[in-house]
């Protein structure tokens, strides 16, 4: 069964929107208490990344990506 690891949104909606439509999906806008932008993995150049849990709890080769729309999508693994 494939676990939500992270929400990711394009940087071209602004974060406060951004943290909004994460709210919208029933999920964290935070990760350990911290915002996308306090945290190393929180944003790329092009997205932000909002981790709901850390890497270290997923089999490493199950992550995978689905699109929800042209701007959001989750990436997926299974559970350790």
């Amino acid at each position: 069964m494939l676990t939500i690891q992270s929400v990711v949104i394009n940087k071209k909606i602004p974060l406060e929107k951004a943290e909004q439509i994460v709210l919208t999906l029933n999920k964290k806008p935070l990760y350990l208490n911290k915002k996308v932008t306090e945290y190393k993995a929180g944003q790329t150049i092009n997205y932000w990344r909002f981790r709901q849990m850390p890497t270290s709890k997923f089999n490493e080769d199950s992550f995978r990506t689905k699109k929800i729309n042209d701007n959001t999508f989750f990436i997926l693994g299974e559970l350790k």
